[in-house]
């Protein structure tokens, strides 16, 4: 099979996203890539389009693969992944597109932060891919579980417990507050890259930035007095189903774990998405994270989905 190998273009961004879905469509059965989603991914301030993605072109200018990497501040690993339209399937595209995210994850090795490894996440079912993976030197580190709850009527208000507030973020002021709670919560977490709470400031106001869905008004923070000491970031917008929110992250600073203020929080959350006419709710969590994650979404009804494993390849 002939093929070209180029940046993806603006313009094949609905190619892309179809490509997408029915590559994980063979074990998820259902999209989980949309248009406006690609695009918007697309035009992120610290992302290139021409430097950071690459398409597999047929002779006909259909498109048989899409592959992307993408680095954040800070952090020395690399994300990729790629995808291979599975009516196409070639040993030799799957292999050209690797070469390529090895290739472009290398050079970064000579920008900081200098790279140091490569992650890709796979549906544990895709156990072609995963061989192909293993055999080029990458190792399973990892297992998450995407987890779902569907709200059959409007959920009570939450509870918090005594001397615990919580409300929405204001995005001109209350910044800092959100890192705060963020750099405390996930600093013993797997993966976990510190950042200054210059750079967190900075990560949150071009996020806010460049996702026009983003909505402070679901972004809640948790209060002792003054104090932050708990949140949960999430979003009424995400690709796949209509009615479908989904929560970034929630953390709670470890001196006021115990207390049951993550599941207040989640619960406050759930009202507001559901308010928002957004009763199915989804969120990622590792399946080794040791402070209790798994149990504590099982208590407010979230079930598995499925689940993705994380492989990594040290430069």
């Amino acid at each position: 099979m002939e093929f070209v190998l180029r940046p993806a273009r603006m313009e094949n961004a609905q190619a892309v996203v179809d490509l997408c879905n029915a590559d994980e469509g063979r074990f998820r059965g259902a999209a989980t890539h949309d248009l406006a989603s690609r695009k918007q991914f697309w035009q992120r301030t610290e992302f290139s389009i021409q430097d950071d993605t690459q398409v597999a072109e047929l002779e006909d200018g259909s498109l048989a693969a899409y592959a992307v990497v993408q680095d954040h501040p800070n952090d020395p690993t690399v994300e990729a992944a790629v995808w291979v339209d599975p009516t196409l399937v070639s040993a030799g595209i799957e292999r050209s597109m690797l070469d390529w995210i090895e290739s472009r994850a290398a050079g970064k090795r000579h920008t900081p932060p200098a790279a140091e490894s490569i992650t890709i996440k796979l549906p544990s079912e895709d156990v072609a891919r995963a061989q192909q993976l293993t055999e080029r030197g990458f190792k399973l580190v990892r297992h998450f579980v995407r987890m779902r709850v569907d709200l059959d009527s409007p959920p009570a208000p939450a509870t918090f417990p005594e001397g615990i507030t919580a409300r929405s973020i204001d995005p001109a002021q209350d910044l800092p507050m959100p890192s705060t709670v963020h750099q405390e919560s996930f600093q013993a977490h797997w993966g976990h890259v510190p950042r200054s709470l210059e750079q967190d400031i900075g990560f949150y106001q071009r996020w806010f930035a460049d996702d026009p869905n983003l909505d402070p008004n679901l972004w809640f923070l948790a209060f002792e007095g003054a104090e932050p000491v708990g949140h949960c970031l999430g979003t009424a917008h995400w690709p796949g189903e209509e009615d479908l929110a989904y929560v970034f992250t929630l953390g709670v600073r470890p001196d006021w774990r115990g207390r049951g203020i993550g599941k207040a929080l989640l619960q406050h959350a759930f009202r507001a998405y559901n308010e928002a006419d957004r009763p199915s709710i989804e969120l990622d969590v590792d399946a080794d994270n040791t402070t209790g994650a798994l149990r504590l979404y099982e208590s407010v009804g979230m079930h598995p989905k499925w689940q993705k494993d994380l492989y990594e390849f040290k430069l």
